[in-house]
């Protein structure tokens, strides 16, 4: 059984060691000089390998039902386990806002996973193609003639594992879903996920570099589509942050349908607006003889003050004392929602991961191709995405391990 796989990434080295272990030939086509080049990127370099509370109906997408049975068939315990095997002791690290147990390789270097897995691929005598781009594939009789610029070559099974549109610079460019459509396939349009959003509000220019714990939450056509928490850094040209990266595949496909969208910052969640109010009056009598940026020192960073104060129009140097019931209302108001509208995404050039791909319908639970038998998929270029914190990496192992072991398989029936 000759099984090739495109693409040397997370989902293909792990479906390449997969299916060599379960005694197939196995051969990586891999454009890049290295395999695993967008490994080194993930988790701001620490690779964040998964998360041990992780929850597969936080995927999206419409294979995000998949999700259940690749991890069924290769859990986050089974991940652990693999990479211990392999030389890459894993630690337990809480999330930003605690309420999360992301794992870690125990040196926090993706270099080290990055070696790792190179290593394993070697001892399962997993043949590689370095600096191959396979540019075109055909189905045959007896299986698959792949092509690249100076060569052919055949495969009984193909596992299409080539990524994304995400960080294009490390190869993962989209050209995996052109190979896709040559098949057969209707990738779903991809956008840019987890990744920062623009905004044209004009306060940005005076807030840039700010950031802030806050409550966000993501508003599409005046309805609250999701909620999330944390740090958000303000730029010039919108918001990031996790909390922002983990809103941003619904806000760019609602862009994308010509949706309005927004999102609107609680800077006290812990409190309902009268409660901010009532704190306001406060303070009004407690800094009554203090200048009015004064009034909210301690409730938000200072570089903050000022704008706030502008949009409630509060003057900056009169005293606290002589700010109207109103006026105080109106910055209640703010502190409990400030809107930005959204008008885009920082690209693909920019973002974690990409949404869309080959859709559910078009794929079985073993990841294998419903249209093409024995073409499989894994990873990336299939329709899910998940959050930060483990999720994009632990469908990459596991999709990668099941369609390594569906691949293998002889004599099994192909998907319907």
């Amino acid at each position: 059984m000759k099984i090739a796989v495109i693409g040397g990434g997370a989902s293909g080295q792990a479906a390449a060691i997969s299916a060599a272990r379960a005694g197939a030939q196995v051969s990586i086509f891999e454009r890049n000089a290295l395999l695993g080049k967008k490994i080194l990127l993930t988790g701001n370099g620490r690779c964040n390998l998964s998360n041990l509370r992780l929850d597969p109906s936080r995927y999206e997408g419409s294979a995000k039902k998949l999700a259940g049975a690749a991890l069924a068939h290769f859990s986050v315990k089974d991940t652990i386990r693999f990479f211990e095997d392999i030389g890459i002791p894993v630690i337990e690290a809480a999330s930003a806002r605690g309420d999360e147990s992301w794992l870690y390789p125990r040196v926090r270097e993706a270099a080290a996973v990055r070696g790792a897995l190179d290593m394993a691929c070697a001892e399962a005598g997993v043949g590689i193609m370095l600096n191959t781009y396979i540019s075109d594939i055909r189905k045959t009789e007896k299986g698959f003639c792949l092509f690249s610029e100076d060569n052919g070559f055949f495969a009984d099974r193909v596992i299409l594992a080539g990524g994304g549109c995400a960080a294009p610079k490390s190869g993962s460019d989209g050209s995996a879903y052109a190979l896709a459509e040559k098949l057969g396939h209707h990738p779903v349009k991809p956008l840019p996920a987890l990744g920062a959003l623009c905004s044209p509000s004009e306060i940005l220019g005076k807030i840039s570099g700010q950031r802030v714990i806050a409550q966000i939450r993501l508003v599409i056509d005046r309805k609250i589509r999701a909620t999330e928490s944390g740090e958000v850094q303000f730029t010039a040209y919108g918001l990031s942050g996790i909390p922002v990266f983990q809103l941003s595949a619904l806000a760019a496909r609602a862009l994308d349908e010509n949706k309005k969208v927004s999102l609107v910052l609680d800077f006290c969640p812990e409190s309902g607006e009268k409660d901010v109010f009532a704190e306001l009056i406060r303070r009004r009598s407690l800094f009554g003889q203090q200048e009015s940026g004064r009034l909210m020192t301690g409730l938000i960073p200072d570089k903050l003050i000022p704008p706030f104060l502008k949009l409630a129009g509060i003057p900056l140097h009169i005293p606290v004392k002589t700010i109207r019931d109103d006026s105080l209302k109106k910055l209640s108001c703010l502190l409990k929602e400030l809107s930005f509208s959204i008008n885009g995404s920082r690209g693909f050039e920019d973002c974690q991961v990409s949404s869309g791909g080959i859709p559910a319908e078009e794929i079985s639970e073993t990841l294998e191709s419903r249209i093409c038998p024995g073409l499989f998929f894994c990873g990336e270029i299939i329709d899910i995405d998940g959050p930060c914190g483990g999720y994009n990496l632990q469908w990459a192992w596991s999709s990668g391990f099941l369609a390594g072991a569906g691949a293998a398989k002889k004599g099994e029936e192909h998907a319907e």
